[in-house]
């Protein structure tokens, strides 16, 4: 399973999409991060700013990689074509790790889309506007999509969308309660609930 880790948190967006708890925001996506490849699953990202789920997402995934015996490629990235490589330091010295997409599109706007058509499943946590749409567009595409409300941003708006309208989405998004449950502070035990929302468990 390809696994997309979408958000961020920045605080020019605070007051827009009302984030919260910064403090684990890193932690929690890190630990996300590791929990898709020790499972035995593809973490795919589009991003490498330290603002964005992306690079923790990475710095968990690769703290278990690079402690495993794992040498086939567990994180794919993906890039606009005119773009330079993403965490080009980092694929320099792991490069069996690594595997690299392109979006055949020129802006990072229109890479959502293609980042939506890679991934099976896409867990979004904080954000803004893009996550937003990279959700929804998950949603409408029947990928399964897990917001965490944890961080408020766009993963709560996507839980309360989801939420009021879950009659109509299929198996694509969690049900109602599991949704309640995501909206939950941020705890190793809501981890263990995003484990088995997401299916992470099993390959």
């Amino acid at each position: 399973m390809i696994v997309s880790i979408v958000g961020s948190w920045k605080d020019e967006q605070n007051q827009q999409w009302n984030l919260k708890d910064k403090n684990n925001f890193a932690d929690a996506c890190s630990l996300l991060g590791e929990a898709v490849v020790s499972n035995g699953h593809t973490l795919l990202v589009g991003s490498e700013s330290q603002r964005c789920a992306d690079f923790y997402a990475v710095s968990g995934a690769l703290k278990w990689l690079t402690s495993s015996s794992i040498q086939n490629p567990r994180i794919m990235l993906l890039r606009p074509t005119d773009e330079q490589f993403i965490f080009a330091d980092i694929r320099t010295q792991y490069p069996r790790l690594f595997t690299v997409r392109e979006s055949h599109e020129s802006k990072w706007d229109l890479t959502g889309a293609f980042q939506v058509k890679e991934a099976h499943t896409i867990i979004v946590a904080g954000g803004g506007k893009r996550s937003y749409q990279i959700g929804l567009w998950g949603a409408v595409s029947g990928k399964r999509v897990i917001p965490i409300g944890s961080f408020g941003g766009a993963a709560k708006r996507l839980a309360v969308l989801f939420s009021r309208t879950r009659a109509s989405w299929q198996e694509n998004v969690p049900t109602s309660d599991e949704l309640g449950q995501l909206h939950s502070p941020w705890s190793t035990q809501l981890l263990s609930i995003i484990k088995e929302v997401t299916r992470l468990n099993y390959l």
